[in-house]
């Protein structure tokens, strides 16, 4: 049998040297390729990261009001020796609530009011100004230290007696706060006295028109006031009957409540606390016939 020559065998030894060879090198250039990847990925999951980390869920903690100040005109009767003198009391409210995030004021009917927006510096303003053929107009302001962008008044259709005359309703405005929360709020004073039925037509107009002006917006919605109605009876429990209110004040025996929805939006409502204040005695007489209630609203994006 022939022999292979010489330079077959160094052809066929050169194959095979080359076929490792490139064995070799593929096998490195795909593991050098795999681990090039990972340093690119592992940056990248890094980055995606440390994002996360440095968008947290935001959060945030108000305080809100609603305080009806009793500045009434002279026309009503009632003991005034019980109050501290009207202009004094104007100054002194303003004092007391100017901390406060959100305010809802009822009851401020006559000129004193006007001392309200010229001190609250910090706080935008909106007003139920009634009718212009009332002197007094709604006695509703709300302030917050957010801008105000857009608000809406009614007077109730509901009316009997002296409430008639003050033309009461409810106010509502969309107030975007410091860091960006965006919120309804709504102040109202309802009718007093004359049985539970008035009390809830106020509310059926009332829920009717949070429904027109927050209805789908996604904005949390917040109604606080003076209800003239105390937890357990026949208004208060139409109203947390027939809407998707929860009630912040339930355990507090009085007509002053603060009522909240999140309205499908992306916070989480917690309440924080809801309290009675501002019912100290000045040199032995009352601030107002109410005490202010003040509740703190926790709000986390979801």
């Amino acid at each position: 049998m022939k022999s292979p020559s010489p330079k077959r065998m160094v052809e066929k030894d050169g194959c095979r040297l080359l076929n490792s060879n490139l064995k070799r090198h593929g096998i490195a250039l795909i593991v050098s390729a795999v681990f090039t990847a990972m340093a690119v990925l592992v940056p990248l999951t890094a980055s995606a990261s440390e994002t996360a980390e440095q968008s947290p869920k935001k959060s945030h903690t108000l305080k809100f009001l609603t305080y009806n100040v009793c500045m009434l005109p002279d026309f009503i009767t009632f003991d005034r020796n019980l109050l501290v003198p009207t202009e004094k009391r104007a100054t002194l409210i303003a004092k007391l609530i100017k901390d406060y995030d959100v305010i809802g004021l009822q009851e401020a009917f006559i000129p004193e009011r006007e001392v309200f927006p010229r001190r609250l510096k910090n706080h935008f303003v909106a007003m139920g100004t009634g009718s212009p053929t009332s002197p007094t107009g709604s006695g509703l302001y709300i302030f917050s230290k957010g801008e105000i962008q857009r608000s809406v008044f009614e007077r109730w259709k509901e009316q009997f007696g002296v409430d008639a005359f003050s033309h009461k309703g409810f106010l509502g405005a969309t107030t975007v706060l410091p860091g960006g929360l965006e919120i309804d709020i709504y102040t109202l004073h309802a009718q007093a006295g004359f049985g539970p039925k008035p009390r809830i037509e106020n509310y059926k107009q009332m829920m009717a028109a949070v429904e027109r002006f927050s209805g789908g917006t996604r904005r949390p919605v917040i109604i606080h006031g003076d209800f003239n109605c105390n937890p357990g009876e026949e208004d208060c429990d139409w109203l947390l009957q027939n809407s998707k209110l929860k009630m912040a004040s339930a355990h507090l025996d009085h007509v002053d409540h603060l009522f909240y929805d999140e309205n499908g939006s992306d916070w989480k409502i917690t309440i924080e606390s809801a309290r009675w204040v501002f019912d100290e005695l000045v040199s032995g007489r009352l601030i107002s016939d109410h005490n202010g209630m003040e509740t703190i609203i926790r709000f986390d994006e979801r």
